[in-house]
């Protein structure tokens, strides 16, 4: 009967062992997995907010965001594309203290995240305070895309939020012939 009942309570021992174990390896993010295939995941969310600026609109066509994770080993060379809220986001409108979710809450491999990349479409614009809507170009910015060092770790089983404060004054300027291009000044907060 004593070793009945010795065989029983190591019995329940057991499968509660194995209960909280399986309890642990829950994120408290999404209820998913912490261990991976690829190892740790934790989640990434992006902001993007605005300075003010001399223009009445600055508009970014802002067609995916990527970003590089240096432990990611799902992707050959680390770049991600993640889930991105893809449009024409004026930069003017997002200034004292609004900002715009371009990429909520996701989960993605643990690590370090050393570069974001914003791919841009064809209709990004600058309206001056003329009221002159002019193109505007972003170098590369439909090929590589608009690189940001980030240089922020991804903790497993938590959320890194990135708030990109664009500086649309210092990032627009005009040509001598009267057109327009970015070189984007940004800090990340």
């Amino acid at each position: 009967m004593k070793k009945r009942n010795a065989v029983l309570a190591l019995s329940a021992l057991t499968i509660s062992s194995l209960l909280v174990l399986q309890a642990c390896k829950k994120d408290s993010i999404s209820g998913g997995p912490i261990n991976g295939p690829s190892g740790a995941t934790g989640a990434i969310k992006i902001n993007l907010t605005d300075a003010p600026a001399n223009y009445l609109e600055v508009n970014v066509d802002i067609k995916q965001v990527r970003m590089h994770v240096s432990d990611d080993s799902s992707s050959a060379d680390g770049w991600i594309d993640l889930p991105t809220n893809a449009g024409i986001y004026n930069l003017l409108d997002l200034q004292n203290g609004i900002d715009t979710t371009l990429v909520d809450s996701t989960i993605v491999p643990a690590g370090k995240v050393s570069q974001i990349r914003f791919v841009l479409g064809p209709n990004s614009s600058v309206m001056t305070k003329d009221s002159v809507l002019h193109d505007l170009k972003v170098p590369r910015g439909e090929q590589s895309g608009l690189k940001i060092n980030v240089h922020k770790t991804i903790p497993g089983g938590q959320t890194l939020n990135v708030l990109l404060d664009f500086d649309a004054e210092k990032s627009v300027n005009e040509k001598g012939n009267g057109s327009f291009s970015m070189k984007p000044v940004i800090k990340i907060k």
